[in-house]
């Protein structure tokens, strides 16, 4: 009996490492905020993730659209980006131009507490790595 016990003991071990080895870890999820800072014109913004095409949003001054990127390591076969097409205004100002917003080799130390926030004006597209609050004097 004590023999069996012997035996059948390192057999459960090892099925319990790798059944355990065998369950995935739950992504990390990553916000990328583009926040329309353009006055009086419309933002029109068109994103894609990797090939993954979202529709056409198109923002006032002011509003905030959110996209979520769930990474999940290791992605075979490349990278986790998020790229987007923006213009504004009737003319279509800046059409044409690209912006990575997201791309997780360069971000992941970057993004505080998950969070990427873009801000967009006339001059293009401006990350918020850090926010400070000065105290008034």
């Amino acid at each position: 009996m004590a023999s069996s016990i012997l035996v059948n003991v390192p057999i459960l071990v090892l099925f319990l490492f790798i059944t355990c080895s065998l369950v995935a870890s739950a992504p990390e999820t990553y916000y990328i905020d583009i926040i329309d800072s353009i006055p009086n014109y419309n933002l029109h913004v068109e994103c894609d993730l990797n090939g993954l095409q979202y529709p056409e949003v198109k923002l006032t001054g002011g509003a905030i659209q959110t996209y979520n990127v769930d990474v999940d390591l290791p992605r075979p076969g490349g990278n986790y980006v998020l790229s987007c097409d923006m213009d504004y205004g009737t003319a279509r100002i800046m059409s044409g131009l690209n912006f990575v917003l997201f791309d997780y080799q360069r971000d992941k130390s970057r993004c505080a507490n998950k969070r990427c926030s873009w801000e967009i004006n006339e001059d293009g597209a401006f990350l918020k790595v850090r926010l400070y609050e000065f105290e008034e004097q």
